[in-house]
């Protein structure tokens, strides 16, 4: 995102893109889907979290520097074990705030809730999450 008055970088988001030297590029969804069915979903979300948090970090002197930057998780991948735990060490190693971290999760995700996934939204709002 770009303020219309000062043309500044504030936000970005991170998207997973994979490119396969015999299948080109592999569609975000696809390599989700893999994942998933290898039950890898985990590690996929914490390498999306820790390479956007590094990311984000090496950023701080640069001429984007975005204040925050945008991933996009389902509840489910919040509500996975360890998975607020492994976020408060990544955002702590690279010096980032729960500001900067964006957790865009989507519509379906609210519409599915269940009053379980409230804690983990309490958790996400401790580390300074906005909603």
């Amino acid at each position: 995102m770009v303020t219309i008055d000062s043309r500044q970088t504030v936000g970005v988001e991170a998207l997973l893109r994979w490119h396969d030297d015999e299948f080109g590029d592999v569609a975000a969804q696809s390599l989700v889907d893999v994942a998933e069915s290898c039950g890898l979903t985990d590690e996929l979300t914490r390498f999306v979290i820790e390479q956007t948090c590094a990311d984000l970090a090496a950023w701080r002197t640069s001429a984007i520097a975005p204040r925050w930057v945008s991933v996009n998780l389902s509840l489910e991948q919040l509500s996975c074990e360890g998975f607020i735990d492994h976020l408060a060490r990544t955002l702590l190693a690279h010096r980032l705030t729960g500001e900067q971290l964006a957790i865009d999760l989507s519509e379906s995700s609210w519409i599915r809730a269940e009053e379980s996934s409230h804690d983990v939204i309490d958790q996400l709002v401790e580390l300074g999450h906005a909603w």
